[in-house]
Parts: structure tokens; sequence; C-alpha cells
């Protein structure tokens, strides 16, 4: 059996927009793990990562990140799953009930059989890739100014994406780490300096609320999760100050940003939210967006038996 032929025909069928996959390109220290179950058959790739502390990358996650990507074909494709999830964890080096470690498995959100074996061995689906077909409507917003971010903007806007880094801790998304806000200041920092044009703030002259998109230039590398080809842009980040929700300030800001990307040609917009987070899923959809791949995340990577 073609594993990754099949596995590409039923990504097909659940939603256009998944690409195809392409066979797991196995670099040492990943592993590839194999499963043959009657006519159904399992591929999946193991890969470890790990950051320092202090890396600026260290907010985005657990400092120790085991991940597998899998290639499922079959009448049984959750058997397989199931075995393969087992196989990888089971071979897993970490220490039970260490925070800073994570096994995450990332699936089409549209596909139903995976999600019962995830669950099983106790994971949560954590973290959705939603797209956005340009031209698509977006709902009205307020009438609040939304304007381009400037300099003067600075330590407002580290102020909304160290509460967004917050609020998403709290959800499980990220990890709230010593320094994040300076971090943070220095990255808007030098895309206010290259590309400020795509970060829109709401309020004048004191900032309530920020949305801010990478160019396509800036967002290639999430490019391969479609199949709308060679250009996506990346909603990287979109936060509304907590009294200023429920007004209409969100909407507007996006709105603004969808119509600078629509008349830049851009053919997709992709964006991460939270699954934990209540207002997430509900607000995105309205934005028109949908899910497109769902990450499902153990952290710790081992729990303790209860």
């Amino acid at each position: 059996m073609d594993v990754v032929a099949e596995h590409d025909r039923v990504l097909a069928g659940l939603d256009p927009l998944l690409p195809e996959t392409g066979p797991l390109p196995v670099e040492p220290p990943a592993r590839l793990l194999s499963v043959t179950a009657g006519p159904s058959a399992g591929q999946a790739l193991a890969r470890y990562g790990e950051v320092g502390a202090e890396d600026p990358l260290a907010m985005w996650g657990a400092l120790r990140r085991h991940m597998l990507t899998v290639r499922l074909a079959g009448p049984d494709r959750a058997g397989v799953l199931r075995e393969l999830l087992h196989e990888w964890l089971g071979a897993l080096d970490v220490r039970v009930g260490d925070w800073d470690t994570s096994a995450s498995v990332t699936v089409p959100s549209r596909d139903p059989v995976v999600r019962l074996p995830l669950v099983e061995l106790g994971f949560a689906p954590l973290i959705v890739v939603a797209a956005r077909r340009a031209g698509t409507s977006t709902p009205a917003g307020s009438d609040v100014p939304v304007r381009e971010a400037v300099v003067a903007d600075l330590d407002q806007l580290a102020d909304l994406n160290d509460a967004l880094v917050d609020t998403d801790a709290h959800n499980g998304v990220v990890t709230s780490r010593p320094g994040q806000r300076e971090r943070l200041r220095e990255g808007l920092e030098t895309t206010l300096a290259g590309a400020p044009g795509w970060t829109l703030v709401a309020g004048e002259p004191r900032a309530v609320g920020f949305v801010q998109v990478n160019r396509p230039e800036q967002a290639a590398w999430i490019v391969p999760m479609s199949s709308a080809g060679a250009e996506a842009a990346y909603l990287s980040g979109m936060y509304v100050e907590p009294k200023e929700r429920g007004s209409g300030v969100g909407a507007a800001l996006v709105g603004k940003a969808h119509a600078r990307i629509d008349a830049a040609g851009v053919p997709l917009t992709l964006l991460h939210y939270a699954v934990p987070n209540p207002r997430s899923g509900p607000f995105w959809s309205r934005m028109g967006y949908r899910p497109l791949w769902t990450t499902w995340q153990r952290r710790p990577a081992a729990r303790p038996e209860l």
C-alpha cells in the first residue's frame, strides 16, 4: 500500500484546502515509525526540539518538545494511529510530571477518526490553524478609529502583546517567561521599523487593541500547511483590552487588516488560535476563518498515574 498517497486522498476528501503531504523527511535524530494492521497501515515521524529558558522561543511552549507527524491509510486509521501513539509515547525519554515537556500531534481538524485515540491517551485539542480565503466577507465592526501603528505606540503595543501572551498561557498554549515583555517589545520595534503598515491599532491617542499581520514574504514558513498556492499572509496576533470587548473593536481591526490583505492580492490568510479560549473559535469563525489543522498536546509529556 502507498500510505502517503492514500493519506493524501483522504485529506483531499476532508477539505480541499489541505495540502498534499508527501513522504516523511527522515533526518536523524528524527525516527520513522511504521505500523501495519491487515489492510491498514501508518507511518509517523518522531521529532524532538529543545530551547533554553532564555531563548525568545521559550515562551511559545515547553522547553522540551516531542512532536509526531503521521500518515494514515486503510479502513482502520484510528487503530493504526493508536498503535503509533503507544509506540512513540513508550519510547520518550522524559521525567514524569516535568511541566516543561510536551508531546504534540497535529492532525486535520475535520478528520473525525483521529480524535478518540488522542483523547484515550490524554491529549487535548489545543491550537487550531485556521484559514480565510481572500474576499470572504467580514462583519462590520464599531466606528473606533483604526490606524497604522507608529513608534509612539510601542510601549502600549508591548503591554497589549504581553497581555495576549499571559492570556494564552492561561489557556495552556504558551508559557509565560521572565523578561517576555522586553522580548516582545524588541520584536515589535523591529516590525514597526520594517513593515509598519501591516500592524494596526484601534484607539486614538491610546491604543486599546491591535492586529498584526505578517506579509507573504514573512509568512513563507506556514504556506505548506494549505493547498492555496505559493503565497499567504499570516495574522500573527490580535488583542483587545477586556473593557472594550463585545463593542466591535476586534471586528473593526480585523476588517481593516483583511482589506489590506485583499487589496494586496494575497489569496489566503492563516492564523493560530487557542481552542480552550471560549472567545477565539466563535470570533474567528465570524471573521470568515475555518479550522484547517488542530494540534493536540499532552503536557507534561509523561503524566503521573492517577
